[in-house]
């Protein structure tokens, strides 16, 4: 299983920014071990576009099947 990098509360964007730096590589490496293990996902605005997408397709496909049978 693939730990989680705790994220520390931070007092402006620049202590943010020097933390991801420094933390680069640690972070890539987790990265790569969710893609290997299957961990990686999609966030919540990725699933509702692919959900959308998907229903839309069946939609078209419904109405394309629905035109020929009437």
């Amino acid at each position: 299983m693939v730990s989680k990098i705790k994220l520390p509360r931070f007092a402006n964007e620049a202590e943010e920014a020097d933390w991801w730096y420094e933390h680069r590589e640690e972070i890539g490496d987790e990265l790569v071990a969710a893609i290997r293990s299957g961990q990686n996902g999609i966030g919540s605005l990725g699933r509702a576009k692919l959900r959308a997408a998907a229903e839309a397709e069946a939609e078209a496909k419904k109405a394309k099947t629905g035109s020929r049978a009437a």
